[in-house]
């Protein structure tokens, strides 16, 4: 995440400072709340294991508007406890808890257009994305030890969307952000509590797609509330089989199955614009 934190950081220096003669600046600070899922399936498409949890978060952005056009960098970040359920390599059923962090930093360029009394800005983005998952340790039903896994995922995407403002209701505001994406270089990064040694395993790319409604509401100028209701889905491909080792030697191998996220969220905070 240090490059990406590097290029957000860079994005609201350059809007602290009049990126090329911009004319306003906003920052947006909220608070969010997900309700994370996240599914792996075997080859067959049998369900494997499933991960469900309300993870609480933050959400940071500063945007630069230069005449008709903005550019905005970002940073939201969603941590707390999952429930896991799924099966050992012996097909024993399985439940404990998972711990999540979910970090990602974007910057996305938009080109802002007036129709009648809605605006629209189409926009083209990328971002950075990891997430932790600490897989705790348990037993199963007749007491025999799982030993438990932590895992780094980390990936890329390229983002194609709009934002639009559509609908006035006196001071409210109401609008949409929709945006899709293709995952770019997914790998993860796997460390087992036990004899084996850290493994990274590339993934599968896949799309993804986020739909986003917008309210937001002036309070004492220059301050306003803004709030987001949003849905977004994400998939990582089964990778190769890896070898696994213990001090260097060869003693089996390692797959990660294809899994799909799906997350429903809403945010609530503060903009302020300079």
């Amino acid at each position: 995440m240090q490059c990406a934190a590097k290029a957000c950081i860079a994005t609201w220096l350059a809007a602290a400072c009049g990126l090329a003669y911009g004319d306003k600046t906003e920052v947006y600070v909220a608070l969010a709340a997900v309700d994370f899922g996240y599914k792996e399936y075997s080859e067959s498409g049998a369900l494997l294991d499933r991960e469900d949890g309300a993870l609480p978060g933050i959400v940071l952005e500063a945007t630069r508007k230069m005449r008709d056009w903005e550019i905005t960098g970002g940073w939201r970040s969603v941590w707390g406890t999952a429930d896991y359920g799924g099966r050992t390599n012996l097909g024993m059923p399985v439940s404990t808890e998972t711990g999540e962090r979910i970090q990602s930093v974007s910057l996305r360029l938009a080109r802002r257009l007036e129709i009648g009394a809605a605006s629209f800005a189409p926009y083209i983005g990328f971002g950075f994305h990891e997430w932790q998952r600490d897989i705790r340790s348990t037993r199963t039903a007749n007491n025999a030890p799982v030993s438990g896994l932590f895992e780094t995922y980390a990936w890329k995407t390229a983002e194609l969307g709009i934002k639009a403002h559509v609908v006035r209701w006196g001071p409210l505001e109401g609008g949409f952000d929709a945006r899709v994406f293709r995952v770019h270089q997914p790998s993860v990064k796997v460390r087992f509590p036990t004899q084996f040694d850290e493994t990274r395993l590339a993934l599968g790319e896949k799309s993804g797609a986020r739909l986003s409604i917008l309210c937001s509401y002036p309070l004492a100028p220059p301050v306003g509330l803004r709030f987001e209701l949003f849905h977004e889905r994400w998939s990582f491909g089964r990778s190769a089989p890896q070898p696994l080792t213990s001090g260097g030697v060869v003693v089996g191998s390692v797959v990660e199955p294809r899994s799909e996220t799906r997350n429903t969220g809403v945010a609530l905070g503060v903009v302020r614009s300079f």
